[in-house]
């Protein structure tokens, strides 16, 4: 059976027989002050002890956007893993300043990706949610003529994308922020819905329209931990992200769903 971890932020691992699939993996969390007035570099003592206990070899990441807090190891776990990586043009950018652009795919929406195993990634153009004070962070694309390492604030969101990563009759949604695009989810279903709890408030109906697109049976809320502490401390929320609130949206949404609360590197209980 597929194993499914939270990886912390929007983080998720997949692992089947020795092959493993991520999403957004982001281990460093350099902390408020570096964050605001420093450059940032990935942690490779921390991101080695993810990889030395890592179920299998990676075969691909998918990175959502390409802010600091979803993007910032991707090429540092790449350059180790030989891993391809599927995103946007500023996630071209960062593994081309990395040194290893051979290793990047640029996806756009309606992309369906087969990987190994019979496993499948389908790709959907969204946007990015409001977040502090009510405003996009750090929009438009990384610079192209940018040298590393970069500050937070050059970590431009680029192109957003959700995935939907399928195998057998099971399918997983991902919505590494709190939008969503009706119009280009057509289709798409998602029985397992990981959901972004971060500036959800400021969207408008968010979970209401995202249960509607997706319908699934079970939800898992992401990014509602602080990744400014460290990721072998004990989890602590962000502010005002109001877990038990957005929760009893999903099931005002739907009464039948499952709620998973997830932990930090715990296999998710996902039957249903």
């Amino acid at each position: 059976m597929i194993q499914v971890r939270w990886l912390g932020t929007a983080g998720i691992e997949f692992s089947y027989q020795g092959r493993v699939w991520l999403i957004d993996p982001f281990f460093t969390r350099p902390g408020k002050f570096a964050s605001l007035f420093g450059r940032v570099r990935s942690n490779e003592l921390i991101c080695d002890q993810y990889l030395s206990a890592t179920p299998g070899k990676i075969e691909a990441i998918f990175v959502g956007h390409s802010h600091l807090d979803h993007a910032l190891d991707v090429p540092y776990i790449a350059k180790k893993t030989g891993a391809s990586v599927f995103g946007g043009k500023s996630m071209q950018t960062l593994m081309r300043i990395h040194g290893i652009p051979d290793q990047m795919r640029v996806v756009a929406q309606g992309d369906k990706i087969d990987l190994s195993n019979g496993f499948r990634m389908e790709i959907y153009e969204s946007r990015h949610g409001r977040a502090f004070f009510g405003k996009v962070p750090f929009p438009g694309e990384i610079d192209a003529s940018a040298t590393i390492p970069l500050k937070a604030s050059q970590y431009k969101h680029g192109t957003v994308f959700i995935f939907v990563f399928h195998w057998q009759d099971l399918s997983f949604g991902h919505l590494g922020s709190a939008e969503l695009i009706e119009s280009n989810l057509s289709g798409a279903v998602a029985r397992i819905l990981f959901l972004c709890a971060a500036g959800r408030q400021f969207t408008d109906h968010f979970v209401v329209r995202a249960m509607k697109v997706f319908n699934p049976s079970v939800v898992a809320p992401i990014h509602f931990d602080d990744f400014s502490v460290p990721i072998k401390q004990p989890l602590v929320r962000l502010p005002g992200v109001n877990l038990e609130g957005m929760i009893r949206e999903i099931r005002a949404a739907s009464a039948s769903v499952k709620v998973i609360t997830p932990d930090i590197m715990s296999p998710m209980p996902l039957e249903i």
